[in-house]
């Protein structure tokens, strides 16, 4: 006789895209709670927003994705 438990789903965070000029790290599909993505941009760009987010227990990213833009560049 085997038993067998419904599959339990947990809230997750889905991959927040890549900004323009840059990336996210670690990539995958889906993020557990508690996860935390860094921001990274190519050479010669700098991040413009928050660097670090982090999947909150909502299955929502802590902050927008931040953004890159030229490093010689005022705002």
């Amino acid at each position: 006789e085997c038993t067998f438990s419904p599959p339990i789903c947990k809230p997750a965070c889905e991959f927040p895209g890549e900004p323009a000029h840059g990336h996210v790290v670690p990539t995958k599909f889906h993020y557990d709670i508690g996860e935390i993505v860094t921001v990274e941009c190519l050479q010669g760009f700098r991040v413009l927003g928050a660097a670090y987010l982090r999947c909150t227990s909502t299955g929502h990213w802590s902050s927008p994705l931040a953004h890159c833009r030229p490093a010689h560049q005022h705002s």
